[in-house]
């Protein structure tokens, strides 16, 4: 319950107790500009969650996880509904969202690739990846650069290359991972 006299004409003098369940968006913002209530916000993160969500689901990819993107949002969520100026003149919902999409974008950027590889090199990536899978089965044990090289009609540190690539997009080069490019290289 929090305390409004904004609602129904009644004067500033005399207050009415509301649930923060029967406002509207807009009168949650006033109120919560108006007074700090922390009832107010909570009912206002509570009702813009889905976007959160459903933006954090559209920017997830190889390089960021949605629980990192969903964190994301949600900040860029509270921060949007502490910073709204009702003055302004913008629209919640736009505003809200457009917060959420630039926080995301922002973390996306700073923690993705600074610069993409080049699309041979990438595409050499995708090609080893297969064959290394299809030289273990008809080598009988792990191939080595050479060996791939050899397959693929390239040289060893083109190779050497789209490991890297491949190896950088991974979402957390773990030691397995380590382990695993250790031993192809040898």
């Amino acid at each position: 319950m929090i305390s409004c006299s904004s609602r129904h004409n009644v004067p500033s003098e005399t207050f009415c107790r509301l649930s923060v369940e029967s406002l509207n968006i807009k009168e949650l913002l006033l109120i919560y500009q108006k007074q700090r209530n922390l009832d107010a916000r909570k009912e206002l993160v509570k009702r813009y969650v889905p976007a959160a969500e459903m933006l954090s689901e559209k920017y997830v990819n190889r390089e960021v996880k949605y629980e990192d993107l969903y964190r994301v949002a949600s900040q860029g969520l509270i921060n949007a509904i502490d910073r709204f100026d009702p003055e302004r003149g913008f629209e919640v919902p736009g505003f809200v969202i457009s917060i959420i999409i630039g926080e995301i974008k922002k973390y996306v950027r700073d923690t993705g690739w600074y610069a993409r590889a080049p699309q041979r090199i990438e595409e050499l990536s995708e090609k080893m990846n297969s064959s290394k899978t299809l030289l273990m089965q008809e080598l009988n044990r792990d191939p080595k650069i050479s060996d791939v090289a050899a397959h693929l009609n390239c040289t060893e540190e083109e190779i050497i290359e789209a490991m890297e690539v491949d190896w950088k997009k991974s979402p957390t080069p773990d030691e397995r991972y380590m382990c695993e490019f250790m031993k192809f290289i040898q």
